[in-house]
């Protein structure tokens, strides 16, 4: 089944949204496929809604039609954060730790140099390719309370402080990407979950989860 004609309604439907479906339920595929999209694959979409349409025009709200870039395809600078990655981790220094590795690595794979590589940032990341590719920047957040739950219900060792301490931290996180876009830095987050903890900085974002238009996009 074609999913992209749901990406499509996203990204006419504003810049920060949440999701949250049950695990093995399609959200990954999801985000891979609009990953595979700003990366201007466009040999991915050969068979479906997005074809002609191309991905050049999304760099601003308003339809393709408008802007004339019609069917044009061009290469956005993506970040794409899956936090299932990070669930292993006891300690929120070694949990820290994980994160800026991975914020490093993706500063390395576009060859992007950061104000402070010992403490990496995910806004001075973001800020850096948008500096460096004149785009805004498409970040997807995949799972993010992956770590909160293993902190939560692992059958091994419950750690309440520790699941404090990680809301405390994507209470940081998500405010921080809406100063991002509030630069005009960044043109789309999608977040994914399971369960949609109490954050504050969550309020904000459109919530696909119990929307009717949604209800079969995620799942394939």
């Amino acid at each position: 089944m074609d999913k992209t004609p749901y990406l499509l309604k996203i990204l006419e439907g504003g810049e920060l949204f949440f999701v949250s479906r049950p695990q093995k339920f399609g959200k990954s595929t999801f985000l891979q496929m609009t990953e595979a999209f700003f990366q201007g694959k466009k040999e991915y979409f050969g068979n479906t809604a997005l074809r002609n349409v191309g991905n050049a025009a999304f760099c601003s709200d308003r339809h393709p039609e408008e802007r004339g870039d019609h069917g044009k395809w061009i290469e956005y600078p993506v970040i794409y954060l899956n936090f299932t990655h990070l669930k292993h981790f006891t300690l929120l220094k070694k949990f820290r730790k994980g994160y800026s590795d991975r914020i490093k690595s993706i500063a390395k794979m576009y060859r992007t140099k950061l104000p402070n590589y010992e403490d990496p940032q995910l806004s001075s990341l973001i800020l850096a390719l948008r500096t460096r590719f004149h785009l805004p920047v498409v970040l997807l957040i995949d799972e993010y309370d992956a770590p909160i739950r293993q902190a939560l219900y692992s059958r091994r060792e419950r750690q309440p402080k520790y699941a404090k301490q990680l809301m405390e931290f994507f209470e940081e996180f998500f405010d921080s990407i809406k100063n991002c876009i509030m630069a005009k830095s960044v043109r789309l987050v999608l977040v994914t979950g399971v369960s949609r903890y109490r954050l504050t900085s969550l309020e904000t974002f459109i919530d696909l989860t119990y929307d009717r238009k949604f209800a079969t996009a995620f799942g394939f």
